[in-house]
Order: structure tokens, then sequence, then C-alpha cells
């Protein structure tokens, strides 16, 4: 299993909106593949943020991630880390965390010092990386952990 820039596989990009789209697209009606495929396009940068990540094995798209510079609902952290998929024939093998731990590493070298996410139902996943849970909210009428992971 080898993890990548989004931008280096664009082909993957409709395939991984659609996964975003099925996960969490009935958390805003707004969020069709096309918006998922704009976003996607706009993560698939290089050393900067917004970039997404893609694990792949045998030629075949089976995670990805990205991070972003904020939330609309919690303007006051930045930056980002979401969109953890992975495919359901390949979870428990470690792609996840290996996912986390690459974005975490990109994170640390563009100098950044704390990492955010939410989650509804993972926070035991990322408590086992290091992250830590100190807020939590409402989002779009789901409870969310709001996390945190410092990286320096």
């Amino acid at each position: 299993m080898q993890i990548e820039l989004l931008k280096a596989y664009p082909h993957y990009i409709i395939e991984i909106a659609r996964w975003y789209q099925s996960e969490w697209g009935d958390l805003d009606p707004a969020n069709s593949i096309d918006v998922f495929v704009r976003r996607l396009w706009e993560f698939s940068n290089e050393g900067e943020i917004p970039v997404a990540f893609v694990a792949c094995e045998h030629e075949k798209a089976v995670g990805a991630c990205n991070i972003r510079l904020r939330r609309e609902k919690e303007p006051n952290y930045e930056p980002w880390f979401a969109g953890l998929y992975v495919l359901p024939a390949f979870r428990k093998q470690g792609i996840g965390s290996a996912l986390l731990a690459h974005a975490e590493k990109f994170a640390q070298k563009l100098g950044i010092e704390t990492l955010y996410l939410s989650t509804p139902d993972q926070q035991k996943l990322y408590e086992q990386h290091g992250w830590r849970e100190f807020d939590n909210t409402d989002f779009r009428g789901q409870r969310e952990s709001i996390m945190q992971k410092r990286l320096r």
C-alpha cells in the first residue's frame, strides 16, 4: 500500500467523490458528487493546504483523506484533518491509521503546530493516535466531538 498526493492521481477524484457523497452526502443536501469533485480538485495541491491524499493498493484507490484550512462551523480552529475514508473491504488493515500518520507528517513539515478534526463516533481511533477531545458541537444535526493533536 502506498499513500500519495491526490494531485498525482487525479483519475481517482470522481471515485473518491462518490465515496464521500455516499458516506457524508446526507449531512447536507447541497453535497452532490459535483460538489465533492470540485472540492477534491481544490485539494489537489502539493506543498500547501488544502491538500488531499489517496491510499493505493495494486493500482486501486482504497482510501483517502485531506487537510483543509477551516470548517465553517468552527472558524477559530484551523487547519482540519478531514475526509478519512477507507473502502469497507480494506478496513481493519491499518490503512486509515497510515493515512492519518501521513497527513500529520505532511502538516508537521509545513510547520503546523496543531491539527483539528471532528468525529461523531471514531474518538477511540483518534485517541489511539494521540488526539484528544476538547469540545463538542452539533454539526448539521449530528453530535460531534472536536479533537486536536499538537504536532510540535
